[in-house]
């Protein structure tokens, strides 16, 4: 009996196989490749939402300028006009001296007589010209002023979409990583996140590497010419040192899937809660990791502190958007991670968190690191405890859109000793 069990379970066992293969469940490995094809998708659009976010910016200035422009001129034509109307009741109750020149009668036609006949006498500070000027000059700069509002109703439009985009693709991208809470599947997405890092490292050193050679060759070429022109041997052009590869800082906690770091003080204000997950929905399944576009190098070389944390600790995505334009002449200094509202902000380093609030920033943080990097954190809904020593991972405020902005994300900027920011996309994107 023992005997005829064994021999149906083993015929069974194939047929469950099959089933189960049949039924389409998606392997760790997939699941993962679809977590990074989401990412890339959702960062994708969080570069595009910046760059229209820019333009909409832009566009709305110069809708600004125009106005100021329109209103001008409309106020150098009325001051005419009304110098005209002037002209023209004083001709009428005889205040203007008639001088012998006739009038036709037409009221136009004399207005136009009256007021050659006031500039002859000197008592006028215009003539027609001036008056043709001003008011083809206001018709000019109205017409420019539709074009540019129709420019920016466009502009606003494109931008709402996106943003309707981006919010959507955050949601799928939240659901799809409570999978990360499966051990096989987190296992899986960390050794491809792990491969997908390595690539970049590789490729944005053999960019360096690309780089520094080309220097070289160009500055060897331009000794030669110095030389030949000097008759002699030239003065000698040093090759620049190939680039120091900076070590790869440990991750304290992995993106997605950890648990926010508990924070050691008092809230000083609360939020509600990350918004929930999106409602689900289905995706096709990504058959291969979706690959990632080099980020473009700094110059001036990342901090090489170990142990650094990804300062948004949930979902978030972001494109590189170092030195965009920015309204009033200003450009990006950070790097806009968007990400739902209420979500953890932890710090990114062991150091001091000052907490404060500036115009342009609203609620925000700065952050000064043991190793004398300074962090500063923008646009916060609210903020975690008070100003304070932290570690690395401690939650010390929430996202939100608090200062110059109508987006939950948090701006974050790298400071290499306290100095000028650099471009924090590199730094950011190897530990999120």
């Amino acid at each position: 009996m023992a005997a005829w069990l064994v021999v149906a379970v083993l015929c069974l066992s194939p047929l469950v196989v099959d089933r189960a293969a049949a039924s389409g469940s998606p392997s760790a490995g997939d699941v993962a490749d679809q977590i990074l094809a989401m990412q890339a998708k959702a960062d994708a659009q969080a570069a595009q939402w910046t760059v229209l976010d820019d333009e909409s910016r832009d566009i709305a200035d110069q809708v600004t300028a125009m106005q100021q422009s329109v209103d001008a001129a409309t106020a150098t034509a009325s001051a005419l006009q009304a110098t005209l109307a002037r002209i023209a009741l004083d001709k009428y109750t005889g205040a203007l001296p008639q001088v012998g020149i006739p009038f036709t009668g037409s009221l136009m036609a004399d207005v136009q007589t009256s007021a050659l006949t006031e500039f002859a006498l000197g008592t006028g500070a215009i003539d027609l010209d001036q008056v043709g000027a001003a008011q083809r000059d206001l018709a000019r700069k109205q017409q420019d002023l539709a074009r540019l509002q129709a420019r920016n109703d466009d502009a606003r439009q494109r931008l709402q979409t996106a943003r309707d985009n981006l919010d959507a693709q955050i949601g799928q991208l939240q659901t799809l990583e409570q999978h990360l809470q499966d051990a096989e599947v987190k296992k899986a997405y960390e050794a491809k996140l792990a491969a997908s890092r390595q690539r970049q490292a590789d490729q944005a050193a053999a960019a360096d590497a690309a780089r520094a050679s080309s220097a070289a060759a160009s500055a060897s070429a331009a000794t030669v010419v110095q030389g030949s022109r000097g008759g002699g041997t030239g003065a000698t052009t040093e090759s620049p040192a190939a680039p120091v590869a900076l070590p790869i800082p440990a991750i304290a906690t992995p993106r997605p899937g950890a648990s926010p770091a508990t924070t050691t003080g008092p809230a000083t204000a609360s939020t509600a809660p990350a918004s929930g997950a999106a409602p689900s929905t289905t995706i096709a399944l990504a058959t291969t990791p979706a690959s990632s576009t080099t980020p473009a190098s700094s110059t001036t070389p990342a901090p090489a502190t170990g142990g650094l944390v990804c300062p948004v600790a949930g979902t978030n995505a972001f494109g590189d958007t170092w030195g965009d334009p920015r309204p009033g002449g200003r450009h990006h200094e950070g790097v806009d991670m968007i990400s739902p509202f209420g979500t953890p902000v932890v710090a990114i380093a062991d150091g001091f968190a000052t907490m404060h609030s500036t115009s342009l920033g609203g609620n925000s943080i700065g952050l000064n690191a043991t190793d004398g990097t300074y962090y500063f954190y923008a646009h916060l809904s609210s903020w975690v405890g008070p100003s304070r020593a932290v570690q690395a991972g401690e939650v010390i405020g929430h996202v939100g859109h608090t200062g110059d902005t109508t987006v939950d994300h948090l701006h974050f900027e790298v400071h290499p000793g306290g100095g000028p920011a650099i471009d924090p996309y590199p730094t950011v994107r190897r530990i999120c």
